[in-house]
C-alpha cells in the first residue's frame, strides 16, 4: 500500500473491500404510477466498505491540530483541502 501511496503522490490512501449483502425479505418494485413491477426474493447486492486501513503521507500532518479526529473526519478534511486522496482494493 504504501509503494501505491508514494508511485501516485498521494497525501492519503484508503483500502477497501467489495461487500456481498443478501437482504432478508424479498423487495418488490413500483413504477411511479405505483403500479406493480416486480419482485425479487432476498435480493443480493455489492457496494465498497472501508476496510479500516490507512495510509497517509507526512503533509497531512500539516492539517492536524491538538483536537481528537476520527479518520472519516480526517479525510474529509483532506478531501476539502483539495489532497489527492485514492484507494485500493483488499482482497
Amino acid at each position: 500500500m504504501l509503494d501505491k501511496l508514494i508511485s501516485k503522490k498521494a497525501d492519503a490512501l484508503i483500502g477497501i473491500k467489495e461487500h456481498e449483502s443478501v437482504s432478508d425479505y424479498g423487495v418488490v418494485k413500483f413504477d411511479q404510477d405505483s403500479k406493480f413491477i416486480d419482485v425479487t426474493e432476498k435480493p443480493k447486492s455489492f457496494t465498497w466498505i472501508n476496510a479500516g486501513i490507512y495510509s497517509f503521507s507526512p503533509s497531512v500532518i500539516d492539517l492536524l491540530d491538538d483536537s481528537p479526529k476520527d479518520i472519516p473526519d480526517l479525510i474529509k478534511d483532506l478531501q476539502e483541502a483539495g489532497k489527492n486522496i485514492i484507494w485500493r482494493v483488499n482482497k
